[in-house]
């Protein structure tokens, strides 16, 4: 009788909590939002490798993304994208959309064109050529979001940046910065553009300890005294202001703490967040409705790995703990040997 009874309280405790999320999430894809928060991108289940442990990956160049925000209380597994097994389309999630805000998405080329991206309720998509074109090297995708709140137009912008790339085509355009540097957009509100991810060969370069310099810029200018906001997996939050070309530089932190050596992982990648945030006093009409000032924000999602001197000293600890080891029983054994009393170990008959 009890375990009928602790059945149907579990069943009734069930039906709950699945009625309370269809009433929450049925209505709209879309999450309230206030003006200070951020829109993001993330690699799509479909297109990326969910629930594999952070730093197992196949290649030494693929992008991550936290499906949960870097920085927030809420961070999560990381997804992973596989930018050197290409694929002809590209899926993400969008994180953070207001219910009431207009939204368009793109993506820049790595020639410069912008085509329109496919929207679909959180996800968004965009068609790539397999083979060395227009499409081969890296790709900005964007998600502009425009509303109006009280006298202020807010306008957000989510930005991915992806490496569409195969080894099988070849590295002939590995010195062309158009290929191998993030590019920014005249035709974007507000963007990040930071100055170098990848190695020539196409590969993720950014490590701890590194300097991430970073520009940001409106509809091509840039854009002094914004807001810059550096978020870590581990919560590792520093906030800075960009200088009056509109750059800034963070030192990446080493925030990579396995819980024991054999435990390191070299190919570990730690999920970054960086936003961005300004308003200007611009007046104008949004949708027959004026306004007196413009909020812009933007992020963009990042990656980065441990330092070569980290898991360069590890391994040499290794070596010389081994050798250590093997001189030490050398020496045991030559000692041992040297003293060994004449005759010991064997009997008379």
């Amino acid at each position: 009788m009890s375990n009928l009874l602790h059945t149907i309280i579990t069943g009734c405790h069930g039906l709950f909590w699945a009625c309370a999320f269809l009433l929450a999430y049925s209505n709209s894809p879309c999450q309230a939002q206030s003006n200070s928060d951020f829109l993001w991108l993330s690699p799509a289940p479909s297109y990326s490798k969910p629930g594999r442990p952070s730093g197992e990956h196949d290649h030494a160049g693929h992008g991550d993304s936290s499906q949960r925000r870097p920085g927030s209380e809420q961070a999560g597994p990381i997804m992973l994208e596989s930018e050197h097994r290409p694929s002809p389309m590209r899926s993400y999630l969008l994180h953070g959309r207001h219910c009431h805000g207009d939204i368009t998405a793109v993506v820049r080329r790595p020639d410069g064109s912008v085509d329109p991206a496919i929207l679909k309720g959180d996800r968004v998509s965009f068609k790539a050529s397999m083979g060395d074109g227009p499409t081969h090297g890296a790709n900005n995708l964007y998600v502009i979001e425009k509303w109006l709140e009280n006298d202020t137009l807010v306008v957000r912008v989510a930005k991915w940046i992806t490496m569409h790339h195969s080894c099988g085509w070849g590295h002939d355009h590995k010195f062309d910065n158009q290929r191998t540097m993030p590019q920014g957009s005249p035709d974007i509100p507000v963007e990040i553009i930071p100055c170098r991810l990848w190695d020539t060969n196409f590969h993720s370069s950014l490590r701890s300890g590194d300097n991430l310099d970073v520009h940001i810029a409106s509809e091509g200018k840039p854009v002094p005294n914004a807001e810059f906001i550096v978020r870590t997996g581990n919560n590792w939050v520093r906030k800075f202001s960009t200088n009056q070309d509109g750059n800034s530089t963070v030192q990446l932190i080493n925030d990579y703490i396995p819980s024991s050596w054999p435990s390191f992982k070299r190919t570990h990648r730690s999920p970054l967040m960086l936003t961005a945030t300004y308003t200007s006093p611009q007046s104008g009409t949004y949708k027959e409705q004026p306004y007196n000032s413009v909020k812009y924000i933007t992020s963009l999602p990042w990656h980065y790995q441990p330092p070569v001197n980290q898991y360069a000293s590890y391994g040499y600890g290794l070596l010389i703990g081994t050798l250590t080891m093997v001189v030490s029983g050398v020496g045991v054994y030559a000692y041992r040997n040297k003293h060994r009393r004449p005759g010991r170990g064997s009997r008379n008959i």
